[in-house]
């Protein structure tokens, strides 16, 4: 559905609800690059397993999706919590699901 009008733009946006999985699938399906934003709270990290999964399931359908990154989001500047997670997720480590 995407590629006809993919032409028409430089970049199109889909931002999906995180607890509506048959819309994330289909929006990864349809992608070319993806970006999840994510929270340094525990449901948060521990639903990134779930998000994985989910692009995981659709890598047969478009092979070419790409993972871009994580962004932390929804948070303080002053917060140990981010600092943390931050520091692990740009050391090239996976923070802790505990």
């Amino acid at each position: 559905m995407l590629a006809t009008i993919a032409g028409e733009y430089d970049l199109v946006l889909l931002d999906c609800p995180p607890g509506n999985e048959p819309l994330q699938a289909a929006a990864v399906a349809a992608a070319r690059y993806a970006l999840i934003p994510l929270k340094a709270d525990m449901s948060s990290r521990k639903g990134v397993a779930a998000v994985a999964a989910r692009m995981d399931s659709v890598v047969g359908l478009n092979p070419s999706l790409d993972l871009l990154g994580v962004v932390l989001v929804g948070t303080g500047t002053n917060s140990k919590q981010v600092h943390k997670v931050g520091s692990m997720i740009f050391q090239g480590g996976s923070p802790p699901l505990t």
